[in-house]
């Protein structure tokens, strides 16, 4: 096997994200930032600048959006901090946040806040696959290819000659 995320298919999985939230999302925030070797449209030409800013854009935006879940935690919230260890309130964020995304995701009205959540969601994805696919953890890269096969299947070209 040739080590590296270009042959583990993970600029196929980070060509999805741009082709769905460069044009008005990640494109303004790299003119913002005054990096201008990224190319959109073709990410395998520029990748760890590519990834980076995404990585970059995502930890920002993942930042605000534990904010806002920490912020909407009221008392019927099933975790007590002052009987529970800093471990388990880990572990509670762990498995709460990601559902609090998918609940806003579906119950948000705003175009915006879907886009973002959605954006969140696939670049977390990417995220540990690149993480999974460095460590060498088999399982999981499975899991996301079948996880991603169908939404890289969609905007991606397919021909590669």
């Amino acid at each position: 096997m040739v080590p590296g995320d270009l042959h583990g298919g993970g600029f196929h999985f980070l060509m999805v994200i741009f082709q769905l939230f460069y044009g008005g999302f990640l494109q303004v925030i790299q003119v913002a930032l005054g990096w201008k070797k990224i190319r959109g449209t073709d990410v395998t030409k520029t990748y760890e600048q590519s990834a980076q800013l995404a990585i970059i854009v995502l930890t920002e935006v993942e930042r605000q959006l534990y904010a806002t879940f920490i912020t909407n935690l009221d008392e019927t919230s099933e975790f007590d901090e002052d009987k529970n260890s800093p471990a388990s309130l880990a572990d509670y964020f762990a498995t709460r946040f990601p559902l609090f995304l998918h609940t806003k995701l579906d119950t948000s009205t705003d175009d915006v806040f879907r886009m973002m959540f959605q954006f969140v969601i696939l670049t977390r994805r990417y995220r540990r696959f690149r993480d999974s696919f460095r460590h060498g953890d088999i399982i999981s890269i499975e899991s996301f290819d079948h996880c991603f096969m169908p939404i890289c299947l969609a905007p991606v070209k397919h021909y590669y000659f």
